[in-house]
């Protein structure tokens, strides 16, 4: 392991420990060089969370709990998947087998789920189902009943599916 000082595209030099043989420490020098330091990484990391965080108080949701690390990624997350809905509803809209008498089924069902993930205060709960949107969604107690009165089971577990990303 050897420590090389790197000149960053941001004009900031950094020294990073590199592993391996002389050609395997030259391929990541050139890698880490093509980037930011991480200086300026955190400061743009940084900055980005404070703008989730301003977005979402404007927006009125929820403050969030955890620690100020995970409120900020979580944040993020819930900015991300909460902005992508408007988006799988036009997929939803598209996709030919959800036409029909289960496509506004499907999108009162988004909007609910949307609505009941945006109660979720924990940072932490965020963060968990970043990748499993539906099975977070759930575990929440006293989700199934709401969504059965949002109506179709069918409907409802096809919308989610395709929210969280999965193909129905």
């Amino acid at each position: 392991m050897t420590a090389h000082l790197i000149l960053h595209v941001c004009g900031y030099d950094a020294e990073h420990e590199l592993r391996g043989n002389p050609h395997s420490r030259a391929w990541q020098a050139g890698k880490r060089a093509e980037g930011v330091c991480p200086t300026c990484w955190r400061a743009g990391r940084n900055a980005t969370d404070a703008q989730n965080v301003a977005l979402a108080n404007e927006r009125g949701w929820p403050t969030l709990d955890g620690s100020p690390k995970q409120v900020a990624w979580a944040t993020t997350l819930r900015g991300d998947l909460v902005d992508e809905l408007p988006s799988r509803m036009v997929e939803l809209a598209r996709a030919g087998e959800h036409r029909g008498k289960d496509f506004p089924a499907q999108q009162e069902a988004l909007v609910l789920a949307r609505d009941i993930c945006l109660e979720q205060t924990s940072a932490a709960w965020w963060i968990r189902g970043r990748n499993q949107l539906g099975e977070a969604l759930l575990a929440v107690p006293g989700v199934l009943p709401r969504l059965k009165q949002a109506g179709d089971a069918g409907a409802t577990a096809k919308a989610l599916m395709l929210w969280a990303g999965a193909t129905p």
